[in-house]
């Protein structure tokens, strides 16, 4: 330069954030099955430095005895195992440095095997408070569905395997004339569901008249 002092070219490297983010593959679990919802993070490539995450879930349209287990697959293939108030709450994943994308760290997210009719429950896991990274896609919906009953009939429903059968029977079933008792139909069905069960209730007189008939 004009000052008679001399400068060499540098080269700074500049290490951005890695954008951390959560999605759902696969996204549905089947009651009876052990696959899960498996939540991975994600990012675009290996970072220079350790990154941590939370990661916790919302229950949406689940209760905490709809989940059989919480397992938490770190980078280095070990695994780890949570409450559903631990994953409520948020846990901590931590993510070292150079990890390759396949290494990833997973959440997986298995339902119990009940006998109540739901048909789906969706539910989310959610990633936040990055450390040495920055937050791209922070949410991924997961969801349970009831098992199939594999009845040829309903080859269509593939979500009936708690669905409730509605029986109908009397009791009692013989009613003397001048007494109140009646004729009882009980509707009864098995099982319970989360869903409003309807039916159509109506009478074949059979061998009766309408004025035989004091009141239903």
């Amino acid at each position: 330069d004009t000052t008679g002092n001399t400068s060499n070219p540098g080269t700074v490297t500049v290490d951005y954030p890695q954008y951390l983010s959560i999605v759902a593959k696969p996204d549905v679990a089947v009651e009876g099955e052990t696959t899960g919802v498996v939540f991975h993070i994600e990012q675009a490539a290996p970072s220079s430095q350790e990154e941590k995450v939370t990661f916790k879930l919302d229950l949406g349209e689940l209760e905490p005895e709809d989940i059989e287990s919480i397992t938490l697959t770190n980078t280095d293939g070990t695994t780890a195992t949570y409450t559903v108030a631990e994953v409520l709450a948020g846990i901590e994943v931590k993510i070292p440095a150079g990890t390759a994308a396949a290494d990833m760290p997973k959440v997986t997210v298995v339902p119990v095997d009940d006998d109540i009719y739901e048909v789906s429950e969706a539910f989310t896991g959610e990633i936040s408070a990055p450390v040495n990274a920055t937050l791209g896609t922070p949410t991924a919906d997961g969801s349970f569905v009831d098992e199939d009953d594999n009845n040829p009939d309903t080859p269509d429903d593939r979500k009936d395997g708690d669905k409730p059968v509605v029986a109908i029977s009397a009791d009692p079933a013989v009613a003397v004339e001048g007494e109140p008792t009646g004729v009882v139909f009980h509707i009864t069905q098995t099982g319970e569901s989360e869903l409003d069960t309807t039916v159509t209730f109506k009478l074949d007189l059979g061998e009766l008249e309408p004025e035989d008939i004091e009141s239903i």
